[in-house]
This record gives C-alpha cells, sequence and structure tokens, in this order.
C-alpha cells in the first residue's frame, strides 16, 4: 500500500500557483468548502491534481466534533522573512486547528470516513490561509509539448507531471528484491 502511494507521487519541474492571503483585519479567508468548489474539486474540471497540492489551513472557531488527524503546529518562528521550520510545537487538537496542513489523503478521509455532521463542520469551519496547487488545466503530458510552451514564452501556464516510479521506485523495489526476505547473516545485509 505505501509502495502504490509513493509511485503515484511526481515530481513537477515548474512553478505552482501560490495563494496566501496577507494577515489584517479585512481578511476573508475561503472556508475549505469554499476553496474546493472554486477549483471545482469533484467535478469533470477538477484543477486539483493528486499529489500537487497542500493547503494550510485552521479552525475559524471551535470544533464542535473531536477530530486526531490534523496536526496543528505553532509558535513558529520567522527569521529574515523565511519561516524557520525547525522551530514552533507541534501538537494534535481535538477541537481546534491551527496551521495544519492538508492534502488529497484529508479529503479521502473526510470524503469518505467522516459522518455528515464532522464532514459539514470540517468544510465550513475550517479555513484555507494558503495554499499551492499546480492546476490541471495547464498540465501538458509529453516533454515536447512542454518544451513548446518554452519557445512559445508560456513559462507560469505548463507544467509536466513525472511520475516517481520511472525514476526511481521501480529501480528500488526491483534493488529491494534481492536481499533475502527472512534476514539471515549473508553480505547483504551488513553494514559497510
Amino acid at each position: 500500500m505505501l509502495w502504490e502511494r509513493v509511485k503515484k507521487s511526481i515530481i513537477t519541474p515548474r512553478k505552482p500557483i501560490i495563494e496566501s492571503y496577507p494577515i489584517n483585519k479585512k481578511n476573508k479567508y475561503l472556508t475549505l468548502n469554499q476553496w474546493l468548489k472554486e477549483r471545482k474539486y469533484n467535478t469533470k474540471d477538477n484543477e486539483l491534481v493528486y499529489g500537487c497540492w497542500h493547503a494550510i489551513v485552521d479552525s475559524k472557531e471551535i470544533l464542535k466534533y473531536e477530530q486526531d488527524l490534523l496536526v496543528s503546529w505553532f509558535n513558529y518562528k520567522i527569521e529574515d522573512n523565511k519561516l524557520n521550520t525547525k522551530s514552533g510545537i507541534v501538537k494534535i487538537f481535538n477541537n481546534e486547528v491551527k496551521d495544519a496542513v492538508i492534502t488529497e489523503d484529508f479529503l479521502d478521509w473526510l470524503f469518505h470516513f467522516c459522518n455528515d455532521k464532522q464532514r459539514n463542520e470540517l468544510l465550513n469551519k475550517l479555513v484555507i490561509k494558503s495554499s499551492i496547487y499546480y492546476p490541471s488545466y495547464s498540465k501538458v503530458e509529453t516533454i515536447e509539448e512542454l518544451i513548446k510552451c518554452y519557445e512559445n514564452d508560456e513559462l507560469e501556464s505548463y507544467w509536466l507531471a513525472i511520475p516517481l516510479d520511472h525514476l526511481i521506485i521501480d529501480d528500488l523495489i526491483a534493488w529491494r528484491s534481492i536481499y533475502p526476505k527472512k534476514p539471515v547473516k549473508h553480505p547483504l545485509n551488513e553494514l559497510l
């Protein structure tokens, strides 16, 4: 199962769409529900590609239904306009969410395992603070198409997904099959 998830992972050698909102009193964050509707989630025109997006969310008020999936991050430091990722504290709060990262896996959990009340609460009480994604409408299928976009100076618009299974995962699985299934005293099991 884990290998299948990793095989689905892709790298994208282009600039994504980054949405963030300045901190001020007039800030109107979109709820998760509004954000998903704007990106046409669960429709044939869905802009969110699996493995090519994530968003940072907060709960705008205390949650009625407990959750234990979203990890909150707080008390982090910003140094020279850059986030120090080695600072801060992470915790799981059951009734509150602070700067948690969501991906497609969270949406799978939300839509397939949550009851209706909890799903609706999370959709309407989680707000998007920032997001980053590669939109499906600008994905090209071949390197030739991407080169053509370069030649037409459409650098910001198009991107190519390169699956990790073609780059490295298949080779890792092949190398792993060399090792014996039951560890015994064997040269391949010894550290150098």
